[in-house]
């Protein structure tokens, strides 16, 4: 690797995710010179998903179950109904870019009072300015934000750099960090997370096992409840606000700050 920037530790018990590593064997397969391509995959079972703290969870097959408890979600109906299609694993939700949205009723995590949110995402656009994978809010700006993992854009050298988010509103303030390296691409599916430690207001965000931002809460403590809406793909409470262009599956919503 080039760069520095923090990973998953190994002696973690408590990824948002397993990973794959694929090593190549540039003289083949049987170790000998001039021949094709070879390639070994192992994949490394680190604990997956742990259960402790999980709130609910999304497959997206087919239907908007909760697989974890009974926080079920529902389509709005034509004109804003994403579809599903092929996935990450097996199926996920596909969104216009116009004003698709999922809603996941109005729930509030549990009673740890920490926040994590994992999902994969593929981009089929990002040519907007800014995105919203999941949220719970009443309107776009920060301080009509519960939470959100989302995405925006930051210009690095004179480039327009597509980078992550993640809100979380504890103590009635909210608070933004933005990623500051692990820029996004479309057409590739990307593990993305959020967490939020409620006992020292520690937020970071993770592209893949990378951690790719970090911040302080403003005030710390136990994440905000309240009664706004919870949609994947754009941001309540109006649609079209910031839609999303591409896909989302296997989302993970935790009471507890994961790393």
């Amino acid at each position: 690797r080039a760069d520095s920037a923090p990973r998953l530790s190994a002696t973690n018990t408590t990824y948002l995710q397993d990973f794959t590593l694929v090593a190549g064997n540039p003289a083949g397969a049987g170790g000998s010179g001039g021949g094709s391509v070879g390639y070994y995959t192992a994949t490394f079972t680190t604990g997956g998903c742990p259960s402790t703290g999980l709130v609910s969870y999304w497959k997206l097959n087919s239907n908007m179950n909760d697989e974890n408890t009974t926080n079920n979600g529902a389509l709005p109906g034509v004109p804003n109904t994403p579809v599903y299609f092929v996935g990450q694993n097996q199926e996920s939700l596909a969104f216009d870019g116009t004003n698709d949205y999922a809603d996941l009723g109005t729930f509030n995590p549990g009673a740890n009072g920490g926040l994590a949110i994992g999902a994969w995402v593929r981009f089929s656009s990002l040519a907007a300015t800014d995105y919203t994978i999941i949220a719970k809010a009443s309107g776009t700006a920060t301080a009509s934000t519960t939470w959100a993992l989302g995405v925006t854009t930051v210009t690095v050298n004179g480039v327009p750099r597509k980078v992550l988010t993640y809100t979380v509103k504890a103590g009635g303030t909210s608070t933004q960090i933005i990623a500051s390296r692990g820029w996004l691409h479309e057409n590739i599916w990307t593990f993305v997370a959020g967490t939020y430690n409620a006992s020292n207001g520690e937020m970071k965000i993770y592209k893949g096992q990378d951690e790719v931002g970090a911040g302080n809460h403003a005030v710390g403590g136990n994440v905000t409840t309240n009664a706004d809406a919870v949609w994947l793909g754009d941001h309540p409470a109006a649609a079209g606000s910031r839609p999303l262009s591409g896909f989302i599956d296997e989302v993970k919503i935790y009471d507890a700050a994961l790393s």
